[in-house]
């Protein structure tokens, strides 16, 4: 018999907080905590930009991840300014 794959966030993630930058119109707010998955509209946006599925952080973590935004070069650097450029464009 072959088992169906199923997404990651719909595999018991657990509890993880956004920490890219907020998309515009209430669309995706920094900081926002999801528990058991994402909204369909949330999905839509992190196929779009991959670095909104990686702004998505264990609350544990959080510290380090927001420090980590403000050193130049690391891998959260890089992330958040992914997802700020990609906010720029979005306009629903």
């Amino acid at each position: 018999m072959s088992k169906v794959k199923i997404p990651q966030e719909e595999q018991g993630l657990g509890t993880v907080m956004y920490c890219g930058a907020s998309l515009p119109n209430g669309i995706l707010q920094q900081y926002t905590i999801f528990k058991k998955g994402f909204p369909k509209h949330v999905k839509q946006h992190m196929e779009k930009c991959p670095a909104l599925r990686s702004m998505m952080v264990s609350p544990e973590n959080i510290a380090d991840v927001r420090k980590n935004i403000e050193i130049l070069g690391t891998r959260e650097n890089k992330l958040f300014k992914e997802t700020v450029e990609y906010a720029k464009g979005v306009r629903e």
